[in-house]
């Protein structure tokens, strides 16, 4: 009978280790790797969705600057009185045909100096007359038999910008040239009584774009219609095949390439001035390998912290078995046969949430914090709940108020926020009837849709530098002939009741406060974004 008891004892202990294994250990370091996988592939998106909107900001600076330039030419080219002064120019007595003379180069000076990005600038005539503000490099006969000359004219455009490699476009001896040609015209539009030419300062204008970087080596940088780098040379010189597929692309796009066998993050950008694009290229791996890293620190430390728990449940159970009797460990074997697979999702459940709580600690660079709460686990053995710390104690009690609804439904909720500052750049109770009504109808429309899986998200970050509140689900999805109209006065989906405030009066509530409102339809549902910018210092 001993024996037996004993044998019992230890097929027992051996059942419930491998229970163990199966119902925690391997959830727990399947669950590190999945979190681990999509956090990477969140963190991927973000930088991407980073690096487009550096593009973009560039672009729109470099934008500023070419219309600053082209404005410079363009008001001096098309006055009146350069226009006149040429075209009456030998019906003038000499003294004022050296008025004139002495009136286009003082302009001439005057545009060189007021724009930075302006080194020289010279004005050739129909006539074989010429002016400039320095040295003249430009011979009048090669300028009228060169490439250039011939392009604006036969263009109906009267301005023409180009760069030059070898000076073969301008007939000229300089190599390396950025310009901008105009067309000066009579007063009637009718003939071309010269051209102004305006060389472009290549160190500051590539300034604008080239001291700019993406993550560590990534770079930005122009290249001209075909494909070929112009004013700056790159580190990463992306092969033309790779490009030709998003060339004939009228707005900013961003790929994926592989380039000999590194994969790199591209984005393109037409510049159609010069019949240009913005590049910027960068190693996809350079864009989240501090991220990488911090990962597979913490879930190394995660991974130990689960073996740490998984000996801790041991220890324990090993206890149990030797200080109850035989009579209570055999009600004990009757008790975990009937109660096992309770006991193990509980486990299960609680140490999820223990590790969840102590990977969000190191995500958020708290070691120390994390380590407390590990003590705590230790020495209490009490579970803690996970809470969203949003910071103020209204919008919490408002937010999980409402929620609370959405749990009987089984609805699946899903909150992530980080901690508000006590000074909202809206007024709190504006922001509570926002919130609260738009999480009222989205329980609504998950409580009458049709599905197996139902989720509600909320979620409240910053992004540059605006605070974001976002309130999703993932069924049903709002149609598409009714998007642009959700937000319009007396607007119903249906012609039931409302179960909150009309989205209409939620928007003039944003607008008041100085923020907008908008809404995003993708495949993992509907999702009402509200922005308001952030308080400044």
């Amino acid at each position: 009978m001993e024996y037996t008891v004993i044998t019992n004892k230890k097929k027992l202990t051996i059942f419930v280790v491998i229970l163990l294994i199966f119902f925690i250990i391997i959830p727990i370091f399947l669950n590190i790797f999945i979190v681990y996988k999509h956090t990477l592939n969140v963190i991927k998106k973000e930088k991407i969705k980073s690096m487009e909107q550096l593009i973009i900001k560039t672009f729109e600076s470099l934008q500023l600057t070419i219309d600053d330039i082209e404005n410079s030419v363009t008001e001096f080219a098309t006055s009146m009185g350069l226009r006149k002064s040429l075209q009456e120019y030998y019906n003038l007595k000499p003294k004022y045909q050296h008025s004139i003379d002495v009136y286009i180069e003082k302009k001439l000076n005057e545009i060189s100096k007021d724009n930075p990005y302006i080194s020289r600038i010279v004005c050739i005539t129909e006539d074989d007359r010429i002016y400039t503000n320095g040295i003249v490099r430009l011979d009048i006969n090669n300028f009228k038999l060169s490439q250039v000359y011939s392009e604006i004219n036969l263009n109906t455009n009267d301005m023409l910008w180009d760069y030059d490699f070898t000076g073969q476009k301008l007939n000229s001896n300089l190599e390396n040239i950025f310009y901008i040609v105009h067309k000066i015209k009579d007063v009637n539009n009718e003939s071309v009584l010269g051209y102004l030419i305006a060389y472009i300062d290549l160190d500051r204008f590539k300034n604008k774009y080239t001291n700019i970087k993406i993550a560590e080596t990534g770079e930005i940088y122009i290249i001209n219609n075909d494909l070929k780098p112009i004013i700056s040379k790159p580190n990463y010189k992306v092969p033309k095949e790779k490009l030709k597929d998003i060339q004939k692309a009228e707005t900013l796009v961003i790929n994926t390439i592989n380039i000999e066998d590194e994969n790199f993050v591209i984005s393109l950008m037409p510049i159609s001035e010069f019949k240009g694009y913005l590049i910027g290229v960068v190693p996809l791996e350079e864009l989240y390998c501090s991220t990488k890293k911090a990962l597979k620190g913490s879930n190394i430390f995660l991974s130990v912290i689960g073996i740490i728990l998984f000996l801790w449940i041991l220890i324990v159970i090993y206890i149990i078995s030797k200080l109850v009797s035989e009579k209570e460990m055999t009600k004990y074997r009757l008790y975990l046969s009937e109660e096992m697979n309770e006991k193990l999702r509980m486990y299960k459940h609680d140490f999820m949430n223990h590790l969840q709580i102590i990977q969000g600690l190191l995500e958020l660079k708290k070691p120390d914090r994390a380590y407390e709460y590990l003590n705590n686990v230790s020495k209490e053995g009490k579970l803690i709940k996970q809470n969203c710390a949003i910071g103020i104690p209204e919008l919490e009690a408002a937010i999980f108020t409402t929620i609370s609804k959405a749990k009987e439904y089984g609805i699946d909720i899903k909150i992530e926020s980080q901690e508000l500052p006590e000074e909202l750049p809206v007024n709190l109770y504006d922001l509570i009837k926002i919130l609260v009504n738009l999480i009222k109808n989205a329980v609504y429309a998950l409580e009458n849709a049709q599905g197996n899986y139902k989720q509600l998200v909320i979620r409240i970050f910053s992004e540059l530098d605006e605070i974001v509140f976002e309130v999703s689900n993932n069924i049903p999805i709002i149609p598409m002939e009714i998007r642009d109209r959700i937000f319009e006065k007396g607007f119903s989906s249906d012609n039931k009741e409302e179960k909150g405030l009309g989205l209409y009066i939620v928007k003039q509530l944003v607008n008041k406060n100085g923020g907008h409102i908008e809404l995003k339809v993708d495949e993992k549902g509907n999702h009402f974004l509200v922005y308001f910018p952030m308080l400044k210092n």
